[in-house]
Order: structure tokens, then sequence, then C-alpha cells
């Protein structure tokens, strides 16, 4: 019996197959392989959106906040799989890497205290607040981030023409809020490797930014600091009188880069 080849029904099966195909629910697994560091697919699995081992979509773009910090975890890969992420708390971890890119709704991200070199938040255009001190960067852009109002980059290593374009890139506010970014840490006898001058203040303050310093538990209003050699000014008027000893106990005649005896006191010069 010869067969009839018939193309509608081909057509409709595959219309149907598309369908369905479009309608499935697409699913992360909470893997190794999603998640490589163990304390961050832990932490993922202890919660309610995770404790069947997946992310569903809707679970995915439901999620606008995670707090993840103080929870030793050194990669964070995975982080761009949550897409509606509003509010990121990663501080206080053991991350070198932090890749943020996929994550363009975020208004908050703290990602202080951790080993970070390189920073980039260039896609994360609706960024209000940015913690980002205490890691070991040497140069951040901001420009890309127009919405900024607050930030805090203290206890890192930007200084010198890496400083000035920090600065430069810092987004022009004409509103009459000040925005204020704190710059350096000067709660400690030595600045934490930000230097940044009195002229640089001036350029921040003239893009509607105001420096400030971080001093134990508070911020206090910041000049500018010309002593280029990264001592805090205090310490630095110091030098001035009290004898300066390398840790062998040969005298100075000033403060060398490393570590030096002051008054006493171990001062590090960077």
């Amino acid at each position: 019996m010869k067969r009839t080849f018939n193309l509608k029904a081909l057509l409709l099966a595959l219309l149907t197959v598309m369908a369905w195909s479009a309608n499935a629910e697409v699913k992360v697994t909470i893997d190794a392989t999603n998640f490589p560091d163990a304390n961050f697919r832990n932490y993922l699995l202890s919660q309610d959106y995770g404790i069947d081992g997946t992310l569903a979509e809707d679970e995915i773009n439901s999620l606008h906040f995670m707090d993840v910090a103080d929870k030793d975890i050194s990669d964070l890969k995975g982080i761009e799989f949550f897409t509606a992420l509003v509010s990121l708390y990663c501080d206080n971890n053991k991350l070198t890497t932090l890749d943020v890119t996929k994550n363009t709704t975020l208004r908050d991200l703290f990602c202080e205290d951790n080993q970070l070199t390189v920073l980039d938040v260039s896609k994360n255009t609706a960024l209000i607040w940015l913690e980002c001190d205490g890691n070991r960067l040497t140069t951040l852009d901001v420009s890309k981030n127009t919405k900024l109002e607050r930030l805090y980059c203290h206890n890192n290593s930007i200084k010198g023409a890496d400083m000035v374009a920090f600065i430069s890139s810092l987004p022009q506010n004409a509103t009459e809020f000040r925005c204020l970014f704190c710059v350096v840490d000067i709660s400690k006898d030595a600045l934490m490797g930000n230097v940044c001058t009195k002229a640089q203040v001036a350029a921040a303050k003239a893009k509607g930014w105001i420096a400030t310093a971080w001093n134990e538990n508070y911020e206090t209003h910041y000049e500018g600091n010309d002593n280029l050699s990264g001592i805090s000014d205090a310490v630095f008027s110091s030098t001035k009188t009290a004898p300066v000893f390398t840790l062998s106990g040969q005298r100075l005649a000033a403060p060398r880069k490393g570590i030096n005896i002051v008054g006493g006191k171990k001062i590090m010069v960077k």
C-alpha cells in the first residue's frame, strides 16, 4: 500500500514541538560546574529557592537581594545567573575576581574587604552605592555609573596618574545634592595605599563630589594630602621631630620605603 506524505500534519507536529520547547522552563542546576565554590554553593542550597538543587526561572527573576558576606567564599562564579539582583553583599570574603557584568540591575554593590585587583562596573549603569574598600585595586573607572551617589574606595592602592584617571571618571553631579566618596583611611598610622592630593580633591569637588576620609567608625571631611610618600599628614609631621630608625636600629635622616620606627612606632611607607 502506497503511503501519502502529509506535509500539513508534519508542519503541525513541528510547530507543536517548537511551542513546547519555547514554553519549557529553563532551570539552573546548583552544582560544581555552575557554582565551583563549595561555600557559595552550600549557601544557595540552604535557601528556600535552592533547596531542590535547582534554580527555576521564576526564582531567578524574583531574587533581588543576596547577602553572602562573611562566607569564606573564594569564587563567586555563578552570580551571573542572578540577573535580577538589585543588592549584592559579598564583603569580607576571599574573592580575587568578581564578574558582575551580567548583573545589570544592581543598585548596591558591597564587595569590600576582599582581595580584588580589578573591578569592572562598566555594565552596572544603575549603580547608586559602591563599597569596594579594603581590596588591592590600583585603578577604578566609574565613568559609566552615572547614577552613583556613594563610593567607598579607601584602603586600596590608587595613586598618582591612576588617581587622576579615577577622579576624572567620576560622573558629573549637577544637582544640589553632593555625592560622597571615601578615598583614604586616616584611622591608622599609615594610609592604606590610596594617595589623593589637594588638587585631586578639588577636581572631584568641581564635579559635585565631596571627598571624605574613614576614621575608625565614621567619615570625616578630607582636604587632600600632598605628601606623596603615602604617610598620613599627622605621621608625616611627626617625622620632622621624632627620631626615625630602621627595624635593625639604624637611625635615618627621613623615613624610607618599607617599615620604619618613628617615635617608637612602626610606620609603613609605600
